[in-house]
C-alpha cells in the first residue's frame, strides 16, 4: 500500500501524451479485455499461467509429503527444494543457445510436452515406487527444465502479440501467471489424497492443458522467436 501511494504521488507517466492509447480506467480495462480475447496473446499467456499453477501445486504439496509424511528434516528438505531450480537453469541455458535457430513456437510446444512427460513420470513413480524424495524431485527437475524452455519464448510471444500495448501485455501476462500460481495452491490443498501419484497427475494435467491451449488459440503458425 505504501508503494502504491508513493507511485501515485511521484511516479509519473513518461510516455508522450499524443501516443497514449488509454488515458482512463475504463479504457485500460477495455484494453485488457481485448487482450483476453486475442488468441495469439492467450496462446502464450495461458501456458505461462498453467505452468506456474503446476509449480505452485508442487511447492504447496511437497512439504506435506516430504516433511509431513516422510518426516524429513528442514535442512534436508531445503536441499531437495532447491534441486528443481537446476532444471530451470538448464532449460534457460538451452533456450539461449537454440533461440536463434528454433522458433519460439517450437520451444513453447517442447516445454509443454516436457510438462506432460514429467507429470506422467511422477505419477508412474508414485504408483510403482511409492513416496520417495527422488520420485518427486527428479520429475520436478524435468518439469522445471520444460519451464525453462517454454517461459522465455512465451513471455516474448505474449508481449509481441499486441506490440502497440506491450506494457499492458506484459502486465496482464504477469498477473495471469501469479493468478495461476494461486490456483495451483488451491488445487493442491483440495486433492483427494496426498501422494506423488496425485501430484504428478496435476502436473500432467496442467501440461496437457497448456499444450491444448497453445494448439487451439494460436492464430498464426509462426510465433515470434525468443530473444
Amino acid at each position: 500500500c505504501a508503494l502504491l501511494c508513493a507511485a501515485i504521488r511521484w511516479l509519473h507517466e513518461t510516455h508522450p501524451v499524443h501516443k497514449r492509447r488509454a488515458t482512463d480506467v475504463r479504457s485500460m480495462l477495455l484494453g485488457y479485455l481485448r487482450m483476453l480475447g486475442t488468441g495469439r496473446f492467450m496462446a502464450c499467456a495461458l501456458p505461462i499461467a498453467l505452468g506456474n499453477a503446476a509449480a505452485f501445486s508442487y511447492q504447496t504439496e511437497a512439504p506435506v509429503l516430504l516433511i509431513g509424511q516422510l518426516h524429513m528434516r528442514a535442512a534436508e528438505y531445503g536441499v531437495y527444494a532447491a534441486m528443481p531450480a537446476l532444471g530451470f537453469i538448464a532449460g534457460g541455458a538451452i533456450t539461449i543457445r537454440l533461440a536463434s535457430r528454433v522458433s519460439g513456437d517450437a520451444l513453447i510446444r517442447a516445454g509443454c510436452i516436457v510438462f506432460v512427460v514429467a507429470g506422467s513420470l511422477m505419477t508412474l513413480f508414485g504408483l510403482i515406487v511409492g513416496l520417495h524424495p527422488l520420485a518427486l524431485v527428479l520429475p520436478m527437475m524435468l518439469f522445471a527444465f520444460g519451464n525453462g524452455l517454454m517461459l522465455p519464448s512465451a513471455s516474448v510471444g505474449a508481449m509481441n502479440a499486441m506490440p502497440m500495448v506491450i506494457g499492458a501485455s506484459a502486465a496482464l501476462s504477469s498477473a495471469m501467471r501469479m493468478g495461476g500460481g494461486a490456483m495451483g495452491s488451491v488445487i493442491a490443498t483440495g486433492l483427494p489424497g496426498h501422494s506423488g501419484a496425485w501430484l504428478g497427475g496435476v502436473l500432467a494435467a496442467m501440461g496437457l492443458s497448456a499444450l491444448l491451449c497453445r494448439k487451439l488459440l494460436s492464430a498464426s503458425p509462426h510465433s515470434p522467436r525468443s530473444s
